[in-house]
């Protein structure tokens, strides 16, 4: 990755910024609690205690010098991590507890862990260091605006969901947007509204060759990523949300342009199917709607989700204009399959 970047920069003669979606940064109430100054300093005390090569399996091994866990089956077993933590804003950063993320450090046992992607990074960040790679990363070494004058490639975080939302949405600021991506159903849907949309044009953006990111998913959120920090650029919104910690927590290009309702802070519980046994399980289902920034509730069935969906009142961002009922069913189906 790293050569192929400096490659593009000597040709264009210009830095380049490579998005890297995986976590760059730890909470800083982590960091403050073991008395680091930033996310390197951390970074070097996790790697030299082992903490990139081991990991704890249950709440009660878990500690900082080795951070990574897996999540054992059960109710609750989540929440014991963040209590042997020292409570959740030490293994949540602030944008993580904002999009609903999970703790960096999760590797497995529940959806959606990002904890083997972030230890790999890390573990290559700490080789390529070690070989004076000249790279920087943002926000620690600086600014966007100063690091792409002074630096040659300089990697930083993004989200592709937010890119999803920016790349797609009528006009800006919007929400997050949930894509299936993947369904190729889904990308193909995705596809089909960006090639449709008025922005590019007055961006200057051009789409020549969109059949990778209909074969490929990673190849889709390239796409999107690509084209909503163009998007910022062209209007003149900041690269990354406010929320960014130039010394812990880092921050994520391409969020931008992003309202995150305070809502997504809490984050849907997340259970094993081992953790509950038939005896436990509820007979009754409060389901929210899963477009994002929608309060509303089904109580105890799905009944009535069509209509809510269709209803030209509901989901003004997430419609995008569009007013066909059955468009907008199918399109709910393709995002939301899980939801069923």
């Amino acid at each position: 990755m790293l050569d192929l970047a400096r490659t593009l920069a000597k040709e264009y003669k210009r830095p380049a910024l490579v998005g890297i979606d995986a976590v760059l940064g730890i909470p800083a109430a982590f960091g403050v609690q073991q008395g680091q100054s930033g996310f390197q300093e951390a970074l070097d005390y996790i790697a030299i205690s082992a903490g990139l090569a081991k990991e704890s399996a249950s709440a009660t091994d878990w500690q900082s010098e080795q951070p990574f866990f897996g999540i054992p089956p059960g109710k609750g077993s989540l929440d014991a991590f963040y209590a042997a933590a020292g409570g959740r804003s030490s293994l949540l950063r602030l944008m993580d507890r904002r999009t609903g993320g999970n703790p960096a450090f999760a590797l497995r046992g529940i959806p959606g862990t990002v904890g083997s992607g972030t230890r790999e990074l890390w573990k290559e960040l700490r080789a390529a260091s070690s070989l004076n790679s000249a790279f920087s990363l943002w926000p620690f070494d600086g600014s966007i605006a100063d690091l792409t004058r002074s630096a040659e490639v300089v990697l930083g975080e993004v989200y592709p969901r937010a890119a999803y939302a920016l790349a797609l949405s009528a006009q800006l600021p919007t929400q997050p947007r949930d894509v299936a991506k993947t369904k190729r159903g889904a990308r193909e849907h995705a596809i089909e509204e960006l090639k449709n949309a008025t922005w590019p044009a007055r961006a200057g953006l051009r789409l020549p060759d969109l059949k990778p990111s209909l074969d490929s998913e990673d190849d889709f959120d390239a796409l999107m990523v690509a084209v909503a920090l163009v998007r910022l650029l062209h209007e003149g919104i900041p690269l990354s949300h406010e929320l960014v910690d130039p010394r812990f927590e880092g921050g994520i290009l391409g969020t931008g342009g992003i309202e995150f309702s305070r809502r997504s802070a809490q984050p849907r519980p997340h259970f094993s199917k081992a953790s509950r046994s038939p005896a436990e399980a509820p007979s009754k289902r409060d389901l929210p709607c899963p477009i994002p920034g929608c309060d509303k509730i089904f109580r105890n069935s799905r009944g009535g989700w069509d209509a809510h969906v269709a209803s030209p009142k509901q989901h003004v961002t997430w419609r995008d204009g569009e007013r066909d009922p059955e468009r907008l069913k199918a399109r709910f189906r393709e995002e939301f399959p899980d939801w069923f």
